[in-house]
């Protein structure tokens, strides 16, 4: 189907019923004219006037139903365009998908909401506009309002209200969307802090109802607490899906590359693994990390935490040129990817060198004070500049390290020591 036919929604026969939607081939060409007369130019001379712009190339994926997916990627990479195909309101020109279920979208909040009606009337019409029955929205307006949080000014006029309060009520109307499947693009954030978090609760609570949720995100901290499966596109095309920590080290790794693009200075990419480098792998890299480990006090490699006790994060770095201005760094994060703390050389002031040939051995050392769990540990090393800073080699650890300890209400105990203050001044 070529994008300047009429827009079409083709749902395909889903014979696996634990499929919700399926992508298959997608790509989609936007036609792009310097100027409006070069369309009708175009029309009437049947001579090229536009260039073509991909947005989506060749995109294949397959989502069950109770999924919860990120889509990950950078600005036009095709995720918003992804997403307003799958929800039946842009056309694509090749490939096909289909979808099997009840299909709410959160594309652009503010779809039928009147300037001139009141908040109360514009709940009504956004609510038919994305697919409820007239009788369906009146029958939860109330409830609407209520999440709202403006039963004040529901009855003033929808031009009164500031930007942050019209997401509030357009977005409380479009969740109340009784949905099997919710496609959400950058849609969670909105409004002042607390009623982000109220939003980002609801969300919550709608996945773990089981609604299969796709949505659009920029922030690798969502993407962890909420998906079991992330997706990554760069410049239209599907290069990472699979367990939200992976593809979010992949989209960090990407973006180092790009800023290593744009620095210049024919710089080496960063290269990102996960595990130990293959020797095959190292011989291209400037300096790499050679082995990353957790260690007791005595130095001895190690896999349990306790509570209390010092352990150092050891890295071993291996140059294969000469780097004047080095700088490494290590992380710790939760399986699911959510980092806990990090610090790096540069960070504390300090500057490091590398001689082509040497291998170093480098170690942080912290006191244990984390909530037990499980945890992993990366690193990596940056060569620096006066004005920036390129990313050499990152490694993501695949081995579990486990902390052991007394209960801590969060991730880390911050040993807090509780007085009842006699004197009122003495704050």
């Amino acid at each position: 189907m070529r994008s300047d036919q009429p827009s079409k929604v083709i749902v395909e026969s889903v014979t696996d019923e634990s499929i919700a939607i399926e992508v298959k081939d997608l790509s989609k060409v936007f036609k792009l004219y310097n100027r409006p007369s070069d369309m009708i130019r175009e029309f009437i001379t049947g001579s090229s006037y536009h260039s073509e712009y991909k947005a989506l190339q060749n995109i294949s994926f397959t989502l069950k139903h109770g999924e919860v997916v990120g889509v990950l990627g950078r600005n036009g990479a095709g995720k918003s365009t992804l997403l307003k195909i799958i929800a039946g309101v842009l056309d694509y020109d090749d490939g096909s998908y289909s979808v099997n279920g009840r299909v709410a979208a959160l594309l652009e909040l503010g779809s039928g909401f009147s300037p001139e009606y009141t908040g109360r009337d514009n709940i009504v019409f956004g609510g038919m506009c994305l697919g409820m029955k007239k009788e369906e929205i009146l029958a939860k307006v109330d409830s609407i309002i209520e999440f709202s949080e403006l039963e004040d000014v529901i009855d003033q006029p929808f031009k009164t209200y500031s930007t942050g309060v019209k997401a509030r009520l357009t977005f409380a109307t479009a969740i109340s969307v009784e949905a099997e499947i919710l496609i959400i693009d950058e849609a969670l954030s909105v409004g002042d802090a607390l009623f982000s978090e109220k939003c980002f609760k609801r969300i919550k609570e709608i996945a773990a109802s089981g609604v299969t949720i796709f949505f659009v995100t920029h922030s690798l901290g969502q993407v962890y607490e909420l998906c079991n499966r992330a997706l990554l596109l760069d410049t239209g095309k599907l290069v990472c899906d699979g367990l939200p920590r992976f593809v979010g080290h992949e989209y960090e790794a990407l973006l180092a590359r790009d800023r290593s693009k744009k620095a210049g200075k024919n710089l080496q990419q960063t290269v990102l693994s996960r595990g130990n480098l293959d020797a095959s792998a190292t011989k291209n890299i400037d300096a790499y990390v050679k082995q990353i480990a957790l260690t007791d006090e005595e130095g001895d490699v190690v896999t349990t935490m306790h509570y209390g006790e010092t352990y150092g994060v050891f890295l071993q770095i291996h140059y294969n040129k000469d780097i004047p201005r080095a700088g490494v760094s290590f992380r710790l994060e939760t399986p699911s990817g959510l980092v806990v703390f990090g610090d790096a050389t540069s960070l504390q002031g300090i500057n490091i060198v590398g001689k082509e040939g040497e291998v170093k051995n480098y170690v942080f050392k912290f006191r244990n004070v984390l909530a037990p769990g499980q945890y992993l540990i990366g690193g990596g090393v940056v060569e620096v500049f006066d004005d920036s800073f390129n990313i050499l080699h990152v490694i993501r650890g695949d081995a579990l390290l486990a902390a052991v300890g007394p209960p801590v209400n969060g991730l880390v105990n911050l040993e807090c020591e509780f007085e009842h203050l006699m004197d009122l001044n003495k704050i």
